[in-house]
């Protein structure tokens, strides 16, 4: 074997290079390593568990936080303060009762109130499901909760929200320069949060709600003597052509375009009162049929039944005032005198059901072709 003195430069310094450095500080033992709790700083927290506790360990400069549930569940507090780690562990306690109540696994990067939010989203799509709400007002609540109350709460524990807190969350509303109608929708989202965690025993009570002070904006109406006065030029005007015009371009490059003509028939005459009497949305009007009205007789005489197919607006059927009976027979005696005279056999009974109450000649009920959209 050949004495390494004996070896070339070149060579000694390529064997300086694969002879590993002597570390120069000592490795840290299994103790400095460990997170075990040093005893001497194991603390309980008052008025809480005594299974659930603060302390220290060797390996890290911050305070840990454990809880026994048949397994110790350690966190480190990220903090130095006793007093921030004391705080970090009731919040911690609190996610842990919540998950374990709601059968939810521990999941240290969801809030209780992130938790809450989240099983009021699932109940809501439950009972789309089981046709207890509409789905458009479900998605509308999912997207109200999501936008804004998550961003601003999904940090804190649904116990710690308290009247501050949602006063801030008011005038951060206000500050994003929303309505004050969608303030107070947001309100209403996050009641039902606050009432699915009481109901679930995670939270005593729900916190006092601010006041969010609304403006009424009452539909326009016409007074009686207005109603009079349209229906007399409806009927005046019934058989003239009104032209709807567009106009495209701006300033003196505005040039007028003629669209379609649109004739005033009968039917609108008898549109003003039908809608008067039944309360129906302009919007249902294009799709509603004869086989979607029940003529009933009740204590005040025949009445209107009505269960038109649903729409964005609403579901349900609607019951009119007896006067709409009158109206609607009138357009249903109308259709059925024009199909008879467009028919050749004047003795075959005629079938109107599924013929439209208005404008039944009109295929496209889009708004773009139907006048009365």
């Amino acid at each position: 074997m050949l004495h390494f003195i004996l070896l070339p430069k070149h060579v000694k310094t390529m064997l300086k290079r694969l002879i590993p450095k002597v570390a120069t500080k000592a490795l840290a033992n299994a103790k400095e390593r460990s997170v075990v709790p040093i005893k001497s700083t194991i603390e309980t927290i008052k008025n809480y568990p005594s299974k659930l506790v603060i302390f220290k360990v060797p390996a890290s400069k911050f305070y840990w936080v454990r809880y026994y549930d048949g397994k110790p569940i350690k966190r480190s507090t990220k903090t130095e303060s006793r007093a921030e780690a004391i705080r970090f562990a009731k919040n911690f306690y609190e996610t842990l009762l919540v998950n374990k109540r709601l059968g939810i696994g521990n999941n240290s990067k969801q809030t209780s109130f992130v938790i809450c939010a989240n099983e009021v989203i699932n109940a809501d799509e439950n009972k789309v499901k089981r046709g207890e709400l509409a789905a458009t007002y479900v998605n509308s609540q999912i997207n109200i909760i999501n936008k804004h109350i998550m961003t601003f709460f999904k940090n804190y524990e649904i116990g710690d929200i308290d009247y501050k807190l949602l006063d801030k969350f008011k005038t951060y509303l206000y500050e994003k320069e929303l309505a004050a109608g969608t303030i107070k929708i947001n309100f209403v989202c996050l009641k039902k949060i606050f009432d699915y965690a009481q109901r679930n025993n995670i939270i005593g009570a729900s916190p006092l709600l601010p006041k969010v002070k609304t403006v009424d904006n009452a539909r326009g109406y016409f007074t009686l003597d207005e109603y009079k006065h349209l229906r007399r030029t409806t009927a005046n005007l019934v058989g003239t052509v009104s032209e709807v015009m567009q106009t495209v371009g701006e300033g003196e490059n505005a040039v007028k375009k003629k669209l379609r003509n649109i004739v005033i028939t009968e039917e609108v005459k008898q549109l003003i009162p039908f809608m008067l009497y039944t309360f129906i949305r302009p919007t249902d009007i294009k799709n509603i049929k004869h086989k979607h009205i029940d003529i009933r007789s009740g204590d005040e005489g025949e009445y209107l039944f009505m269960p038109i197919p649903p729409s964005k607006k609403h579901s349900k059927p609607i019951t009119s005032m007896p006067r709409a009976t009158v109206f609607y027979k009138q357009l249903r005696d109308a259709r059925i005198k024009r199909v008879k005279q467009n028919s050749s056999d004047k003795r075959v009974n005629v079938d109107i059901s599924d013929d439209y109450l208005f404008m039944p000649d009109y295929e496209n009920r889009s708004y773009e072709s139907l006048p009365i959209s």
